[in-house]
């Protein structure tokens, strides 16, 4: 199983061991950030605000973000809106893809 369902690399060695070394908690994580998502529906969160509420370094959202977005059936989306993050620059908002009924 590859990119987007797994993390990803694009070369053996130090990228591919990384790759290997997240994918037992890589999956726990994206749906960690899909319940917090689900959660705010149909507002959404910023990649700060999601790790804030998850109890979480950001950076260690952004690769499962990537995932969720780019799945085969997307999972997020970005809606437009941009809140300040705790860098001080503008963040996209996110939010769960849901079909509506």
């Amino acid at each position: 199983m590859t990119y987007p369902k797994m993390p990803g690399y694009s070369l053996p060695g130090t990228s591919k061991d990384a790759a290997l070394s997240v994918r037992h908690w890589a999956r726990s994580i994206g749906a960690l950030i899909m319940d917090e998502l689900l959660a705010v529906y149909p507002a959404g969160l910023t990649r700060d605000e999601i790790a804030a509420r998850l109890d979480l370094p950001s950076h260690k959202l952004s690769p499962r973000l990537s995932e969720l977005h780019n799945a085969t059936i997307r999972q997020i989306e970005q809606t437009g809106e941009y809140r300040r993050g705790e860098s001080g620059r503008m963040m996209s908002v996110w939010r769960a893809t849901v079909e509506e009924e």
